[in-house]
């Protein structure tokens, strides 16, 4: 994907967080990884062709003053492109949202990241098609929404993708909209499985 990376790491927690204890439990898909975000209190899971980042590192994209970024993540083929390291073909994050309404965080968020995501090198924003949210039931039973924008790049340089797909499930946990956000390069040979993205979104969940 084309756009500008953000990456960082999340401040050390204070020492009545550090100390508390954090239920991690293991995937819900047999053979995959569990992802957790602390500061979400939420988990999914990812293939095992994607690589876990660790909890205190922030992933996301950036243009100008606008950015998304989120925590508890993991990535598809990062590095494959030498001209670009950290470049990768996708890329799978938990985020938080202000909205209240489920469909319209999912979307909202969708758009954010495609819009960011999938900018040129020239940081032409791409042209962006969004699905109507849809209703979705999660393994673990949350009831979520789910939202799927395509982007086009206005152009495709050296690490591109003539398209991209970003599919965002927002559900509520403990008061708060919490967000998964999945971003995939479509139309490229090494892309992600369509069935592994999918399965993804369905493991969103507590803790």
């Amino acid at each position: 994907m084309p756009g500008t990376p953000v990456a960082g790491t999340a401040p050390a927690p204070s020492t009545s967080e550090s100390t508390r204890p954090s239920a991690q439990p293991g995937a819900l898909v047999p053979g995959w990884q569990p992802v957790h975000s602390d500061k979400r209190n939420a988990s999914f899971d990812s293939p095992p062709s994607w690589e876990v980042k660790p909890d205190s590192v922030i992933i996301g994209f950036e243009s100008g003053r606008a950015i998304v970024a989120g925590s508890g993540s993991a990535t598809f083929r990062n590095g494959f492109c030498p001209s670009k390291p950290s470049a990768d073909r996708g890329l799978a994050v938990l985020t938080s949202s202000s909205m209240k309404d489920l469909g319209a965080a999912a979307t909202d968020s969708a758009e954010r990241w495609a819009d960011l995501g999938y900018r040129d090198d020239a940081e032409k924003p791409p042209q962006l098609t969004p699905e109507p949210p849809t209703p979705l039931r999660t393994i673990s039973g949350l009831d979520a929404m789910a939202a799927k924008v395509t982007a086009k790049p206005a152009s495709v340089g050296p690490c591109g993708s003539p398209t991209g797909v970003v599919r965002v499930l927002a559900a509520s946990i403990q008061g708060a909209t919490v967000v998964l956000v999945v971003v995939t390069d479509a139309g490229v040979p090494d892309g992600a499985p369509e069935a592994d993205v999918q399965q993804i979104l369905t493991t969103l969940r507590l803790g």
